[in-house]
């Protein structure tokens, strides 16, 4: 059973949907010249669309990593590698904060408490809460962890969205417009296991400084900016208020309608993978690249025992005029 839990925001006509199974976005409506349009691409679960990714994102190569001189292993949710992919929030069912609906929006706080022997190959002791709210026609999402047990804990976080600007039927990712402020991109290896430096995205297809067409590329790519690009999120509490700084930007538009994503905290790199329908985007606020937690200068957190981090992330929809 899923329970299913609806944000509005009264004024512009806005929607959310989330769901208490891993806190997951199943749907996101953002006005649009005053008219509220689905901007979220739909995929079956094996897909993550729209999941919250702790307390680690992307991949584990095998499930294998080593923390604190101990080697530890996840078990394996890929099936064709073997890996340990998108953490495992995905499948616990989050506890209800607060729900509340206003005249200005709607507000929603989901709650997990992880113990140290829930979940195989991933010790710790961890609280997380999922903050979702819908105002003045902008989505924001706050994931915030602490360390609630006795010792050092590793994390990565993300949040996986599959983006379609509305407007095709079907939708075609190939005809879209992308710009980002990514410098730089993360190299792999043919387990997409990065080797642990960046290169510049100028002359690569990953070149979205200025805004370009998607294409035909098929995108499973790390972005980052050159200052983000080998460090940690930081690991006391911060204030991410809305006027904070994004550390990462990306448009996603086509003609006069755009789609704009921001991430800040916790959230500096933006990784980007096409689905084979070409149907959507996702374009994923995250903290590190796959590998982080046995490759730590990637970008893994460190969450001494008391400490927490926070990630934040933002949708607006726009439409330009004509």
């Amino acid at each position: 059973m899923n329970d299913t839990l609806t944000l509005t925001d009264p004024r512009t006509g806005a929607q959310a949907a989330i769901d208490t199974l891993g806190g997951t976005v199943s749907s996101l409506r953002l006005p649009f010249s005053g008219t509220p349009l689905e901007v979220l691409g739909r995929y079956p679960p094996e897909l993550f669309s729209g999941r919250v990714l702790w307390p680690f994102c992307d991949r584990i190569a095998r499930g294998r990593y080593t923390f604190d001189g101990v080697e530890r292993r996840i078990p394996g949710n890929d099936l064709e590698t073997g890996d340990a992919i998108h953490g495992f929030l995905f499948r616990r069912r989050l506890a209800v904060e607060t729900h509340e609906q206003v005249e200005t929006g709607a507000h929603l706080i989901l709650r997990d408490d992880l113990g140290p022997t829930e979940e195989e190959g991933y010790p710790f002791s961890m609280t997380v809460r999922v903050t979702y709210l819908l105002a003045a026609g902008v989505f924001q999402l706050r994931i915030e962890t602490v360390n609630t047990g006795d010792t050092a804990a590793p994390l990565t976080v993300g949040w996986h969205p599959y983006f379609a600007v509305p407007g095709d039927e079907p939708a075609v990712a190939d005809t879209w417009t992308l710009c980002t402020t990514m410098t730089h991109y993360y190299p792999v290896d043919d387990r997409l296991i990065p080797s642990g430096g960046t290169e510049p995205v100028d002359h690569s297809p990953f070149d979205f400084l200025t805004p370009s067409s998607v294409g035909t590329h098929d995108y499973d790519v790390c972005l980052t900016r050159q200052e983000c690009s080998r460090s940690a999120a930081p690991s006391a509490t911060r204030d991410l208020s809305p006027a904070e700084p994004p550390l990462i930007q990306a448009v996603l538009s086509k003609g006069h309608r755009s789609i704009r994503i921001e991430g800040s905290g916790a959230f500096r790199r933006l990784q980007l993978f096409v689905p084979p329908d070409r149907g959507a985007i996702a374009i994923e606020p995250i903290s590190a690249p796959a590998g982080a937690f046995d490759q730590p200068a990637l970008g893994l957190t460190v969450l001494q025992p008391g400490e927490s981090a926070i990630a934040a992330a933002s949708v607006q929809a726009r439409t330009a005029k004509r």
